[in-house]
């Protein structure tokens, strides 16, 4: 049960590591392209 454990908590820190910088990469360029196209 603990390595159980261990590997559902490293697969969730994991899974946000990746959605915290996906978010950190995507949010800039969609908030630049709306930039982009209000400048327009």
């Amino acid at each position: 049960m603990d390595i159980l454990v261990v590997l559902i908590i490293a697969a969730a820190m994991g899974l946000g590591c990746l959605a915290l910088g996906f978010g950190l990469f995507v949010i800039p360029v969609i908030a630049s392209g709306n930039f982009r196209i209000g400048a327009k």
